[in-house]
C-alpha cells in the first residue's frame, strides 16, 4: 500500500513537470545586425578618462572619435548622457571631413565648473551608426578634474641641490587644503605640503622625485626631513636629502623667503 501510495505522488510530479515544461518557450533574442555602410562611429580607446585641467593653462579637452567609411564627409550627433553640474560644453556634433578617418571633439569648461573635485562625464552615439562588435566603445565614460591651485605668495626659492636662487610662486589649493611649489626643478615635478599657518609643515609625500636626472645614476629624489617657518624673516626651511638608487648625496637646507 505504501508503495503504492509513493508510486501515485511520483506520477503526479512528473505529470506536473511535464504540463510546465510544454507551456516553456524557448526564445533567443537575435544579436544586433551592423548595415553595410555602418560608419561605426566610436571613441578611440587611447582617450584618456581621466583628465586634469589647469584653469592657468587650458579650460578644454579633446576627444577623438573614429570611423569606418571614410571616403566622404560626415556630421554625427553627440548625445550626452551626463553632464555633471552643467560643467561641459559639448558640441552637438562631432564632424569627419571626407577622406578622414578621425575627427577631433573639443569640449569646453563652463565658466561655473566647479574646481577641485571629480566631475563625471558620458558621452555616447547613436546605436544606428555604431558597431558593437568592435573592441572601442560608441560611449565615453571621463572624469574631469579642474585644479583649483592659485598663486598664495611670491618669493625667493634657494636650492642647496642646485646651489642657485630663482624667483618662484607658492600656491594653495583650498579643496585639498594644501601648498605646493609648481614645476620646482623641472616641468611636471611639484614639492607639496600641508601647512597650518605657523611652523606645522608635513610633506605630501616625504620623498618625491626631483626631475633632475644625473648623467650616471638617473633620477634624482629628494627627502624631506625637517621644515619649519619663521614668522619674523617670512622664511621657510626644507632639510631635504637628496638619493639616488645607488646611493646618498647627502642633505643640505633649502630656502623660501616670501617677498
Amino acid at each position: 500500500m505504501k508503495f503504492d501510495k509513493l508510486y501515485i505522488v511520483l506520477l503526479l510530479a512528473m505529470t506536473t513537470l511535464f504540463v510546465g515544461c510544454s507551456d516553456w518557450e524557448d526564445t533567443v533574442e537575435p544579436s544586433p545586425t551592423v548595415p553595410e555602410g555602418n560608419p561605426a562611429i566610436r571613441f578611440d580607446a587611447n582617450n584618456s578618462s581621466d583628465i586634469l585641467l589647469d584653469p592657468a593653462i587650458t579650460t578644454e579637452f579633446t576627444l577623438t572619435v573614429k570611423r569606418n567609411n571614410e571616403s566622404d564627409a560626415l556630421e554625427v550627433p553627440v548625445i550626452v548622457v551626463t553632464n555633471t553640474e552643467n560643467s561641459f560644453a559639448v558640441p552637438e556634433k562631432v564632424s569627419f571631413a571626407a577622406g578622414s578617418a578621425t575627427a577631433s571633439l573639443t569640449i569646453v569648461m563652463t565658466d561655473d565648473a566647479p574646481k577641485g573635485k571629480a566631475l563625471p562625464i558620458t558621452l555616447k552615439f547613436d546605436d544606428a551608426q555604431t558597431n558593437p562588435y568592435l573592441p572601442e566603445y560608441s560611449a565615453y565614460y571621463g572624469s574631469v578634474y579642474i585644479s583649483d591651485w592659485e598663486t598664495a605668495e611670491t618669493g625667493t626659492y634657494t636650492s642647496w641641490w642646485t646651489e642657485t636662487s630663482w624667483t618662484h610662486d607658492l600656491e594653495y589649493s583650498p579643496a585639498n587644503e594644501q601648498y605646493r611649489f609648481r614645476d620646482l626643478l623641472a616641468e611636471g615635478y611639484h614639492f607639496v605640503f600641508e601647512w597650518d599657518g605657523a611652523n606645522e609643515i608635513t610633506p605630501i609625500p616625504e620623498k618625491v622625485e626631483s626631475g633632475y636626472v644625473h648623467s650616471t645614476y638617473g633620477m634624482v629624489s629628494a627627502t624631506t626631513e625637517a621644515a619649519t617657518y619663521d614668522e619674523a624673516t617670512k622664511t621657510f626651511t626644507f632639510t631635504r636629502k637628496w638619493t639616488v638608487d645607488a646611493g646618498s648625496f647627502g642633505s643640505g637646507d633649502d630656502t623660501y623667503t616670501i617677498d
